[in-house]
């Protein structure tokens, strides 16, 4: 479990390190082929990300979280001997971690859409608790709280204040990351 807790830590520093300076940026699909964000390409050291190792779903599996801290930009889990690789962040599509392990995704549309949605890992799978739409115009601004299943037609309209007793319910959290290295850092302890 350790040893390939490292190779992919060191594979995800390996590929981190070869775009920087950032004039070096690899093509979108080398980010998507590599199962890491392109978000990447915006750092300009590799000690601006780092990690933590633990057990979001506690069962027992290690996941690693790849962050700056505040974002996610990676999320994988240790499934039948590999990691398996949960999500990427984006600039319109970011993750952050929130109290009790609870994952927060934000999607904009970038026409005045947002969606904000919860979820919890279940192994490796992402198990949508709660979901909201905000919808702005500019004639109007509308909440919408989402039922039944994943992109589901659904819309259950709430005020502004509903929306935010919910938001507010899910406090997000800073992650403390073990910052990336220049150099390998073999001997460095991994949980």
């Amino acid at each position: 479990e350790k040893e390939l807790t490292y190779e992919l830590l060191e594979k995800y520093r390996l590929f981190v390190l070869k775009q920087i300076p950032l004039d070096k940026k690899p093509s979108l699909e080398s980010y998507e082929e590599n199962e890491i964000s392109y978000l990447t390409g915006n750092i300009s050291s590799i000690g601006e990300l780092g990690y933590l190792v633990t057990d979001l779903d506690e069962n027992g599996t290690p996941e690693v979280i790849i962050s700056d801290g505040k974002v996610i930009y990676d999320l994988y889990t240790l499934e039948r001997g590999e990691y398996f690789h949960l999500f990427s962040g984006g600039e319109q599509n970011t993750y952050e971690l929130c109290k009790e392990n609870y994952i927060f995704n934000t999607v904009s549309d970038g026409e005045g859409g947002t969606t904000y949605q919860y979820f919890r890992l279940n192994g490796s799978e992402l198990l949508k608790e709660v979901s909201l739409v905000h919808e702005v115009n500019a004639e109007e601004e509308n909440w919408y709280l989402m039922g039944g299943f994943q992109y589901s037609i659904h819309r259950i309209p709430i005020d502004k204040e509903q929306a935010a007793n919910i938001i507010d319910s899910y406090p997000t959290l800073e992650i403390e990351i073990t910052p990336f290295a220049e150099k390998e850092e073999r001997e460095r302890e991994i949980p």
